[in-house]
């Protein structure tokens, strides 16, 4: 390996960790909005109170 993919390497996996973090606080965001949403504003998405941790 050169010099070039020593660097690529670690820096195209921190990358990678770094977008599945960015991915997994928006998925917990979007969960916590969710939860805190009323049951007719739940409904008005299509979404029932008791899917939103199975579905989303």
């Amino acid at each position: 390996m050169g010099a070039r993919e020593n660097f690529l390497v670690p820096t195209i996996m921190l990358n990678f960790i770094m977008q599945r973090i960015r991915a997994y606080r928006l998925h917990r965001r979007t969960l916590e909005i969710l939860r805190h949403l009323e049951d007719w504003e739940l409904t008005d998405i299509g979404v029932h109170r008791g899917d939103i941790g199975r579905t989303i």
